[in-house]
């Protein structure tokens, strides 16, 4: 770090401390690179608990693909699709109650179809990790065209017919809070991964992720930032007032967030919202049974979750669900409302703008992992000009966060 008059100055600030900000931390100092600073006002983003730590209420599950996640969470309660109810018909999600041969051979073969799938993103994503998520994509044909394509075509080509009415679409709207018609075949394909790859809910460890640069953690709301008028790099400006400088600036934000920021020319991905009501009470007896209830994408309410502390969270498209259609008697913990959710479509950006800038975050490819991967190659980014031009590179001394900083 240096100070200029009242300016600090860094070799890279981070605007944003969701996984993709936190991940892209975490390689720099990994990788020896120790002059930056990460400025957010949320520690784990779209990643918050219930005030007593034990209910997740954004991120609901992680699969053990997750390899550059995993490290940094503790698995509970493996979910299985014989403990999804979809409605309204109470069918299990892993269609034993489906009795015509024909759907049985349909999904054998959609089995198939994501077992391929499964291989050919799990090697976008190991690519990724070296080159950025446009690149890596562009380097799979097959991959890019499903991530193009309308879902309703692979549908068609599969022959799913009213197995995806049933069961398929009722998943993809409680991972991707989107119809069928709304997503990419990379998505619906994609969202429905959790029938082939063991799926658990989890526990965040936030603080085994970021505390060997807890001290270059700075808990705050960017409000401007600009082209430096003094030489090459980037200007940023937070609520407080203050005013720090970098070289490089990587903005880990949500895309309308980005927007405000930095000028983007591109088309990018629309958002979607969703709204979370965390209730305890007495639930109806249909409701009653331990299991994950999801709903068909005609209806605004998306999933019921049955939490292990005898607790239920309820996702929904609108603010106010009727509560009254689930529950006999209720107390309301508390309610979530992230709008945007998240940015799915078929756009997918460059990394690397130019004169220091980079973009980082699930706007291209919507997941944790992935989110956390581009940070991680941004990373490699930065450690690979710096060795390039090494210059001065004094110790960090920002002032440290007080541990009370890391509630929700």
């Amino acid at each position: 770090m240096r100070d200029s008059g009242t300016v600090t100055e860094f070799d890279a600030i981070i605007v944003g401390s969701g996984i993709a900000g936190l991940g892209c931390a975490r390689k720099l100092h990994d990788l020896g690179f120790c002059n930056f600073l990460v400025i957010g006002d949320e520690l784990g983003g779209r990643i918050p608990v219930s005030t007593d730590g034990q209910v997740n209420y954004g991120a609901f599950y992680v699969r053990s693909d997750y390899r550059n996640f995993l490290p940094y969470v503790t698995l509970k309660r493996r979910i299985s699709t014989a403990d999804v109810v979809v409605m309204p018909n109470g069918h299990r999600l892993n269609g034993n109650q489906i009795p015509n041969w024909r759907t049985w051979w349909q999904r054998l073969r959609f089995w198939w179809f994501l077992r391929r799938f499964a291989r050919r993103y799990q090697d976008f994503r190991i690519r990724s990790e070296r080159m950025s998520q446009k690149k890596a994509m562009d380097a799979d044909p097959w991959l890019k065209s499903l991530f193009r394509e309308p879902a309703r075509d692979l549908v068609g080509r599969l022959n799913l017919g009213a197995w995806t009415e049933t069961h398929l679409e009722p998943l993809v709207c409680s991972t991707a809070f989107r119809r069928i018609d709304e997503v990419s075949s990379g998505y619906f394909a994609a969202c429905c991964l959790p029938l082939i790859i063991p799926t658990y809910e989890f526990e965040f460890q936030l603080e085994k992720l970021i505390s060997p640069f807890f001290s270059r953690l700075l808990r705050q709301t960017v409000t401007m930032v600009e082209a430096s008028a003094i030489g090459s790099g980037w200007m940023v400006t937070t609520e407080s007032g203050e005013t720090f400088s970098a070289r490089n600036l990587v903005l880990a934000t949500p895309m309308n967030v980005t927007r405000t920021l930095v000028a983007i020319t591109e088309d990018t991905n629309p958002p979607s919202s969703a709204y979370m009501v965390h209730v305890r009470g007495t639930l109806r007896p249909k409701f009653r049974e331990r299991s994950i209830f999801m709903f068909p994408a005609t209806e605004s309410e998306i999933g019921l979750v049955h939490e292990a502390n005898e607790t239920v969270l309820l996702y929904s498209r609108r603010a106010s669900p009727d509560l009254s259609r689930y529950f006999e008697n209720y107390e309301v913990i508390a309610r979530r409302h992230w709008d945007p959710a998240f940015f799915i479509g078929t756009e997918i950006l460059e990394a690397d703008r130019g004169d220091g800038l980079y973009l980082i975050g699930d706007h291209n490819v919507c997941s944790i992992e992935d989110a956390m991967i581009s940070g991680m190659y941004v990373a490699r980014c930065l450690c690979a000009a710096d060795q390039e031009s090494p210059g001065e590179r004094p110790a960090q001394s920002h002032t440290p966060l007080a541990a009370a900083d890391l509630g929700d």
